[in-house]
């Protein structure tokens, strides 16, 4: 459903609205890549992609679950 227009443009909508409020109030936003934990993270990585490229903004790691990047770190 994700690749209808009017789905596509709601999702861009909102996370050109979570850039807005949470990551570009920041001076220093774009001096740092913006690392992604979580399903939602996962599943929208290629559409926060091109937003986070809208706001010169660069993509770190994007980690599904993050139990597994706890255990290599803790091991």
């Amino acid at each position: 459903n994700k690749h209808k227009p009017e789905i596509s443009t709601l999702i861009d909508e909102c996370f050109r609205s979570f850039f807005e409020k949470h990551i570009c109030k920041y001076d220093n936003h774009q001096q740092y890549p913006l690392n992604i934990v979580g399903s939602v993270g996962y599943v929208f990585k290629q559409e926060i992609e091109k937003v986070a490229a809208s706001y010169n903004v660069k993509i770190g790691k994007v980690i599904k679950q993050p139990i597994e990047e706890l255990v290599k770190f803790h091991s």
